[in-house]
């Protein structure tokens, strides 16, 4: 490496580890918050709504505490997701690029637990008529 380029090189490394830990954010706060919990509050609506809560109060008790939970959560991602990514068009690109990103995501905690290279879990989900993967022996 040229050495009068080296200070910038490393300012360059670290914007870029800066960027791509703020987009592993964006990705956590939109798959975490956004895809996860918002969605979450309509099915435990529905769930006190069902005969079985309104059968058992003290079940009804915890599922709308948890609903309250995941609510102030989501509330929360939104305020943070705003903050990350202002523009409203770019809010929903990101979103989009966050969701093609889950099943990569998932598969890399895969990789990891099975300890099986990631790129072979990706050949092996991607393939229209993949067979199920073996079961782990108990």
């Amino acid at each position: 490496m040229i050495t009068h380029l080296a200070p910038l090189t490393s300012r360059l490394v670290t914007l870029a580890r800066l960027s791509s830990l703020a987009l592993l954010g964006e990705v956590r706060v939109i798959l975490m918050h956004i895809d996860s919990e918002t969605p979450s509050l309509a099915t435990f609506a529905q769930e006190l709504r069902s005969d079985f809560c309104k059968e058992r109060p003290a079940v009804a008790a915890e599922i709308e505490l948890a609903g309250h939970d995941e609510a102030s959560h989501a509330r929360f991602g939104k305020t943070w997701f705003e903050h990350l990514v202002p523009e409203k068009a770019n809010r929903k690109v990101a979103v989009e690029r966050a969701l093609l990103l889950r099943g990569v995501l998932m598969l890399t905690a895969f990789s990891h637990y099975h300890d099986t290279p990631l790129l072979e879990m990706m050949t092996r989900f991607s393939a229209p008529d993949a067979p199920p993967a073996a079961a782990e022996p108990s």
